[in-house]
């Protein structure tokens, strides 16, 4: 058995492949263009998963006073945006 199946499968890699088609500059314009819709996605997408501090739970840095001056918003502040969304998720999953 081995020894047919190594010749038929010989025979058809040389007889039944052929070269693949040379590829032309179409493709790498094609994919250039996406790219900054791919890009786009990409980050969104990211940052929907790490925004979830479900999936990735997280404190503050050590950066902590540079981000409450940077973006105005206090330790107290940040724990209740942080309420307020896990609220959010629970009354959204009853629905």
């Amino acid at each position: 058995y081995s020894v047919a199946s190594y010749w038929v499968d010989k025979w058809c890699l040389l007889r039944g492949s052929s070269r693949p088609p040379a590829y032309t500059h179409v493709i790498i314009v094609t994919a250039l263009e996406l790219m900054p819709f791919v890009i786009f996605m990409h980050s969104l997408i990211a940052a929907i998963a790490f925004s979830d501090q479900n999936l990735l739970p997280s404190g503050w840095s050590p950066w902590v006073e540079w981000t409450t001056r940077f973006f105005g918003l206090s330790l107290r502040d940040y724990e209740d945006v942080q309420r307020q969304w896990r609220d959010a998720e629970e009354a959204a999953e009853f629905r």
